[in-house]
Formats: C-alpha cells, sequence, structure tokens
C-alpha cells in the first residue's frame, strides 16, 4: 500500500516538476536552457514554447498511465486494453496535431511508431 502510495506519487509529480522546470524560470527559446537541457529539447521545436514544454510530460503521463492501467486493471483485461487504444489514438492525434519534432524525418518516424503502436492494440 504504501509502495502503490510513492509510486503514484512519482508517476504524477514527475511529469508536473518537467513541465514546472521546462516553462518556469528559464526560456525554452534561451541559448543557456538549449545547451542545459540539450538531451530534453534536441530534436523539438523550441520555437512554441507550450507546445515543447507539453510534450515531454505528455509523453511520460502516457507511459505511466501504461503501467498504471496494467497493475490497476489486471482483472479486466479487455478494458485495460480498451483504454491502452483510446490513450494511444489521443496521444497519436495530439502529436499529429502540435509536431513537437523540427525535422520531418522525426515526425514521420515518430508518426509511424505511434501508428504502429496503435495497430498492434487493434
Amino acid at each position: 500500500m504504501v509502495f502503490d502510495l510513492y509510486f503514484a506519487l512519482v508517476v504524477v509529480a514527475l511529469p508536473v516538476f518537467v513541465f514546472w522546470k521546462l516553462t518556469a524560470k528559464e526560456k525554452i527559446s534561451d541559448r543557456r536552457f538549449e545547451v542545459k537541457y540539450n538531451a530534453l529539447v534536441d530534436t523539438l521545436n523550441t520555437a512554441n514554447k507550450k507546445t515543447t514544454a507539453a510534450f515531454i510530460p505528455v509523453f511520460l503521463l502516457r507511459r505511466a498511465a501504461f503501467v498504471a492501467i496494467m497493475f490497476i486493471m489486471s482483472q479486466h483485461v479487455v478494458f485495460a486494453v480498451m483504454l491502452l487504444i483510446f490513450i494511444q489514438l489521443a496521444y497519436l492525434i495530439y502529436f499529429c496535431a502540435m509536431r513537437p519534432h523540427l525535422l520531418r524525418a522525426d515526425m514521420l518516424g515518430e508518426a509511424f511508431n505511434e501508428a504502429m503502436v496503435y495497430f498492434l492494440y487493434c
């Protein structure tokens, strides 16, 4: 029970912390920020601050939701898979609408990857 609470705290707190860190003190398009957090924003479009700041937490929350759904709904596998399909489709729509990557090859590769994950669930 205590482990579940700590796990839930980390699952919720980590994306919130990343979003706060990306939007709080530094500006994403600032050179010092790009040097410090290059691994996070290397291929992301930093011209749109909100899109870039929201992409990483949304990605982390989706991954955490995949794990949490399988733990919580382990007795109801059909509903768990349906929920995973819904989350994957919502993320695919979000990703294609926001276009967070700079390079077209990165966008197409990521969209193809997410579409294949979606079709594997179906």
